[in-house]
């Protein structure tokens, strides 16, 4: 019982981070954005949105910073330390380390909705270089189409018709050359959807539910040894190992994929069926694609 005690307190420790990272559940997913902050070698210069992945530094003690949009959920990596709630207007602090790299996959332990066994999440170790590696890339805004991969950037245009309408791609552009402003906080109960700058960069999608990379890529990313594991991830998604059939399948009909109770009036929560053609959806998938 000592031991156990100790343990706990040890655990519960967060005087010693070195890392901060803001985290946010909502009904479905977990945001993870990173305030700017600097510690020893890591440098974040600008803030970091991101989703479904929470990335960390190897042999750094990260604090974890936790709350809610909407309902409880409660956030845990079984490997890396034990449960804290995420609470609305509360925020809960939770300590965490990896000491090696690699993947370690959590689940939502609160009831939290119809897609509560849904929401699922993921913590991703990178040792120190990869690290700053992923955080140099994640502060890069998204690159502007050739016009020559045309499928991509008729995309690229559905993408900003459709897909802003809740999501951010930070250093999208209109024709006229003007930012592309998600204006979540006006479709949504919850005010936010998941940041897609990046989106190739991370492994899943749906709040974690689903895989962007085919059995046989994930498999190659998971047995990786500890020395190879960061450039495979950092590598990202490429088109011969995306999951494109359940992508296509997500952008055809999300509540399909991933219950939910979209409002017949008023705010929705989660993703609607944006009534995609199926040009327009490999218009789109080429297009995200290019979000790395």
């Amino acid at each position: 019982m000592t031991f156990t005690v100790s343990t706990v307190f040890a655990l519960a420790k967060t005087d010693d981070t070195q890392c901060i990272v803001n985290v946010t559940g909502q009904q479905w997913w977990w945001e993870y954005a990173y305030p700017t902050q600097t510690d020893g070698n890591i440098n974040i210069e600008k803030p970091i949105v991101t989703s479904g992945e929470l990335v960390i530094p190897t042999d750094r003690c990260v604090l974890l910073r936790i709350t809610s949009r909407d309902v409880i959920h409660s956030f845990w990596i079984p490997k890396l330390n034990g449960k804290k709630d995420a609470v609305p207007n509360r925020v809960h602090t939770l300590r965490m380390e990896a000491d090696h790299p690699g993947i370690f996959d959590g689940q939502c332990t609160e009831f939290c909705g119809l897609s509560h066994a849904n929401m699922k999440m993921a913590a991703v170790a990178l040792d120190e270089g990869d690290f700053n590696k992923w955080v140099a890339n994640q502060q890069r805004n998204v690159a502007k189409v050739d016009a020559e991969e045309v499928s991509a950037a008729k995309g690229e245009q559905v993408f900003i018709s459709q897909c802003s309408r809740c999501h951010q791609a930070y250093g999208l552009q209109d024709s006229d050359g003007n930012p592309v402003i998600a204006k979540a906080d006006e479709n949504l109960v919850t005010g936010a959807a998941p940041n897609l700058t990046h989106l190739m960069s991370r492994t899943t999608f749906a709040g974690a539910t689903y895989d962007l990379l085919l059995p046989q890529c994930r498999a190659v990313l998971q047995n990786a040894s500890t020395e190879d594991f960061g450039p495979k991830y950092l590598a990202g998604v490429d088109p011969s190992c995306l999951n494109r059939k359940e992508l296509e399948e997500c952008l055809r009909d999300a509540s399909s994929k991933k219950p939910m109770a979209p409002a017949e009036t008023g705010l929705g929560r989660g993703m609607p069926n944006l009534g995609l053609s199926e040009d327009q959806i490999d218009q789109l998938v080429d297009y995200l694609l290019t979000l790395k």
